[in-house]
């Protein structure tokens, strides 16, 4: 089996990666802090409501952008534009914030 994406968020994540070693075999220089997973930026960020605790975040703002690059190029190929809509229905009421929504 292969594997070419592997998250560990944990507080004991060099433990994890030590017995992961021992029975697969991994890529040393590709062990550390990660910078996308699956296509989004992973970053670290303070939450408005505790300025003292870091987070972990993942943005899909690169991946949205290379999906449109290949839908653009993809339509060029046909000779198309893509068409921006000057308003489009949203999925989410505007200022939402789901990491703040704690309702069953």
């Amino acid at each position: 089996m292969y594997v070419d994406d592997l998250l560990i968020l944990s507080h004991q994540s060099k433990t994890i990666i030590r017995v992961l070693k021992s029975i697969y075999r991994l890529k040393d220089d590709e062990v550390g802090v990660p910078k996308t997973y699956l296509g989004a930026q992973v970053r670290q960020m303070h939450l408005p409501q505790d300025k003292t605790v870091l987070q972990w975040g993942l943005s899909p703002k690169q991946y949205i952008e290379n999906a449109l690059k290949n839908v653009e190029g993809k339509l060029a190929e046909i000779g198309q534009k893509l068409q921006p809509r000057k308003y489009a229905n949203l999925p989410m009421r505007q200022g939402y914030r789901p990491e703040l929504d704690y309702s069953p």
